[in-house]
């Protein structure tokens, strides 16, 4: 019997939003089946077991944000600017895109914690990776003269993740894009000249 031709991609996309939605342990590979209209044998074949498919899943998540974040840094503008549309992008995925609230980051660290090896390498990777992005545009800021230079770029920054994610368990938990928005809105202020 010849095996079935699908779009890899589509399937992780799929998987990905049975993960984010539902967590890694509250999502079973029979769902996955059930949403993909696959055989387990074919996902096994094509991704690994079903850690090894939530990995993928993570980074084909983590690779489409990205992607976003850097198109939004990458436009004109300024610092204050790119950050309120990078915060904008992150809380309205779920009303656009048809994803689930919050994000599948702080959902999987929310899950997991430190307690699988593989996936806590992961996202620390994740992590360092968008820490570097958003110092970038700190410092361009600081030296543009558009962010406060009373803190040092590494307090904005930590300061910046941590309204992300604050803001990104807010929207999990159901509230508002507009009244979340105007948290980070407040936090951009904030650290405005």
């Amino acid at each position: 019997m010849r095996p079935k031709k699908f779009d890899a991609d589509n399937v992780l996309r799929i998987s990905m939003l049975l993960f984010w939605e539902r967590g890694y342990m509250g999502t079973s590979m029979d769902d996955i089946t059930k949403a993909t209209h696959l055989h387990k044998q074919s996902l096994y074949h094509a991704f690994g077991d079903k850690k090894s498919l939530f990995l993928k899943t993570l980074g084909f998540y983590y690779q489409e944000v990205m992607t976003r974040v850097g198109e939004i840094f990458s436009r004109q503008g300024e610092a204050p600017e790119h950050l309120q549309k990078m915060f904008d992008f992150f809380l309205g995925r779920s009303d656009v895109e048809s994803c689930p609230n919050g994000c599948f980051v702080i959902n999987t660290i929310s899950e997991f914690g430190q307690s699988d090896y593989n996936i806590k390498f992961a996202l620390d990777q994740m992590e360092d990776e968008f820490e570097k992005i958003l110092r970038n545009v700190v410092i361009t800021g600081q030296k543009e003269k558009t962010l406060t230079d009373k803190m040092k770029a590494e307090e904005i920054v930590d300061l910046l993740r941590s309204v992300l994610c604050g803001a990104l368990i807010l929207r999990r938990k159901g509230n508002s894009v507009q009244n979340t928005r105007k948290i980070t809105r407040q936090a951009v202020r904030s650290i405005c000249r």
